[in-house]
């Protein structure tokens, strides 16, 4: 099965009480979305030189990443292309069984498929982090594509890259969350008014550029 997503997401880190002061409106105007509480697993994939992270934390017009995904609350794999242009995200997966990414990625041919094989020859993408994280998710009531994502515990490590949970480095000494709002139309004015109050202001922050950034500057954890 294939997807394919377009949209604009923007990531915001909020302090222990920003997050509690979110959590007191929040089901005010949303509601849990359909899996609310989980955590994420992910395997990334870089070339020998990390290339693709190296290109994107240099915040370039166009970057890309390629992942294997697996979300607590389902035994399917996603194989995942994230592409961000001027801004705007396509996500581009492929859902495949827990034992077979080499068999599906090459067996059938797709778009999506072929787009991934050509990442993978192209700049000889292997394993590289593993990276994970608890999520909250949320939905705007209504009719509104508006969607909230608070991710927290980010953990990581470069041995061992199967997409178990294990004893992991957090990323953060002390609590912090990242929020990401997921729309493609504009904030609602309940939504502005938080983060103006609180001062809250969109960063570019990217999980697999900072630990990366840790890992490069010494802080090589196991």
């Amino acid at each position: 099965m294939n997807h394919i997503f377009k949209r604009v997401e923007k990531k915001y880190i909020l302090t222990q009480t920003q997050y509690e002061e979110l959590l007191r409106i929040i089901y005010l105007y949303m509601e849990d979305d359909f899996y609310s509480h989980y955590t994420i697993h992910n395997i990334y994939y870089d070339s020998d030189d990390d290339f693709l992270i190296r290109t994107s934390i240099e915040k370039p017009k166009y970057k890309e990443k390629l992942r294997v995904r697996k979300y607590s609350n389902c035994d399917q794999l996603f194989v995942e292309i994230k592409k961000k242009v001027n801004g705007v995200v396509y996500k581009r997966r492929i859902i495949i069984d827990d034992d077979s990414i080499e068999d599906e990625l090459y067996k059938a041919d797709t778009q999506i498929k072929r787009e991934i094989i050509y990442l993978i020859e192209h700049y000889r993408l292997s394993p590289h982090y593993y990276i994970a994280y608890d999520r909250e998710a949320y939905k705007e009531k209504g009719e509104s594509d508006l969607r909230l994502t608070i991710d927290s515990g980010i953990r990581s490590r470069k041995h061992e890259l199967s997409l178990e949970d294990k004893k992991d480095q957090l990323l953060f000494d002390e609590p912090h969350y990242v929020l990401e709002i997921k729309t493609s139309t504009a904030y609602p004015l309940w939504l502005v008014h938080f983060l103006n109050e609180h001062e809250i202001y969109p960063t570019s922050f990217s999980k697999y550029g900072r630990i990366y950034k840790q890992y490069i500057g010494g802080n090589q954890y196991v």
